[in-house]
């Protein structure tokens, strides 16, 4: 059993489990400020990790946590991302966007800009695959299209504010 955990110095720390201990058995230090996301694809194979400054790192899990990819192609703080199913996408809120990304190959697929018209705090992916679910500041969530990014509901109103976690069932 591993957990991830990401820190206001910038670090993600990889945790094990073993003779009834916990231990930290690796830490991440590429990135210069927090970390606001940690995600393991369902496949087990990559570590994605994104902060406060916008980036995003990819990371391969058995090749000891190495860095595959770093992500560009957005300026602001990375709040929530989450692998689909099959573990080849990775969507990724930054402030009003949404973006989803091959994770394997390190190139950016999809774009929403202004997909909500406040902060986007949470994303997920639906365990089919077939949706993305954003959720924002405002308590707005929107359920997309996961392979067009089309905008198939909207959800006024579903919290009086922040919308800070997702999950679909």
């Amino acid at each position: 059993t591993t957990i991830v955990s990401g820190g206001c110095v910038g670090e993600v720390k990889v945790w094990k489990e073993g003779d009834g201990r916990w231990a930290c058995t690796k830490t991440l230090k590429d990135h210069e400020v927090s970390v606001r996301a940690v995600v393991f694809s369902p496949n087990g194979e990559l570590l994605a990790s994104g902060s406060y400054d916008g980036e995003i790192n990819v990371y391969n899990v058995a090749n000891y946590f190495s860095r595959m990819h770093i992500l560009d192609g957005h300026t602001y703080c990375v709040n929530a991302l989450s692998f689909s199913p099959n573990s080849t996408r990775l969507v990724l809120s930054s402030y009003t966007n949404i973006q989803v990304w091959n994770p394997t190959e390190g190139t950016l697929l999809k774009t929403v800009d202004n997909a909500h018209t406040s902060t986007i705090y949470a994303v997920a992916h639906s365990p089919n695959g077939n949706l993305i679910a954003s959720g924002c500041w405002d308590g707005m969530i929107k359920i997309w299209d996961a392979k067009t990014l089309t905008l198939k509901f909207a959800i006024e109103n579903a919290h009086t504010n922040i919308i800070n976690n997702l999950s679909f069932t």
